[in-house]
């Protein structure tokens, strides 16, 4: 199930209050709520599939969980309140970095759901990697702003239904990197006006190298968030519908004119 933006700053400033509570009062009972208040965000996150934010939650409600001792007393000591403060203004930060990112792309929600406004060129989505799971919570994005992306491994073959223009996402964490490039080319080929997005692809000129030779539109560095994902489809569709520049050059030299052609290229002007 997904979140708004604003849920999730709700649930997070419920949290805050319950520790700014304890602060104000520093007893064993408002201990117990701070417990109880950082184990329901975490469950939340769970719920949600905010694994980032999660993992941060998790570590705060470990830490707190240690502390219920009898050799631990109330104020607790002062290295502990401020491990405890660091960790909860950090999950906060986190939070509100995680909701305004989230907020940026809903306001694009709208002109995605009503492609007779807006033409969406988006088609059908396809996701080819190794495991499913890993990429639950890109799906559920995806789902969230108007379009669902189709699992499939690398294994197995799309099926002749698919658009002649999908969008494909390619997980390239488990293929062999040998294979890349005949991998690529053959989906480029299929699909010849198709978006081929690479993913968890590393920072090295070789992988980069392999991924656009093969014909991939871009590559995106392994760790990418999912919402810097979809931000990055949204981008790509945008420059697909603006009116094409097409330049004629007129130069003597043969060297300026690579230059000059290779400089528009870079900004998405056929000449």
């Amino acid at each position: 199930m997904l979140c708004s933006p604003e849920e999730l700053l709700q649930k997070n400033q419920a949290l805050s209050n319950t520790w700014q509570r304890y602060q104000a009062t520093p007893s064993f009972e408002s201990f117990v709520e701070l417990a109880v208040s950082i184990n329901s965000f975490t469950e939340f996150l769970i719920d949600k599939g905010i694994t980032a934010l999660h993992h941060a939650s998790h570590q705060l409600e470990q830490v707190t969980l240690a502390l219920f001792n009898k050799d631990v007393s109330h104020p607790l000591p002062q290295a502990a309140l401020d491990d405890l403060n660091e960790r909860v203004l950090a999950l906060g930060r986190m939070a509100n970095t995680h909701a305004t990112a989230a907020a940026g792309l809903v306001e694009r929600r709208h002109d995605l759901q009503h492609p007779a406004s807006h033409d969406m060129r988006v088609g059908q989505t396809w996701l080819i990697g190794h495991d499913q799971a890993v990429w639950a919570d890109l799906q559920a994005q995806l789902g969230y702003f108007g379009m669902t992306a189709e699992f499939v491994t690398w294994e197995q073959t799309l099926p002749d239904s698919a658009e002649a223009a999908p969008l494909l996402l390619l997980d390239m964490s488990h293929l062999p990197e040998a294979e890349w490039n005949t991998r690529i080319q053959a989906l480029r080929q299929r699909f010849s006006m198709g978006q081929l997005i690479c993913l968890e692809v590393r920072s090295d000129f070789d992988q980069l190298q392999q991924a656009l030779r093969g014909g991939c539109d871009s590559c995106l560095l392994e760790g990418t968030p999912p919402h810097a994902i979809i931000e990055h489809i949204m981008e790509l569709n945008e420059r697909h519908e603006q009116e094409a520049y097409r330049v004629l050059i007129v130069e003597d030299s043969k060297t300026a004119s690579h230059l000059i052609r290779r400089t528009l290229e870079q900004n998405q002007i056929v000449s």
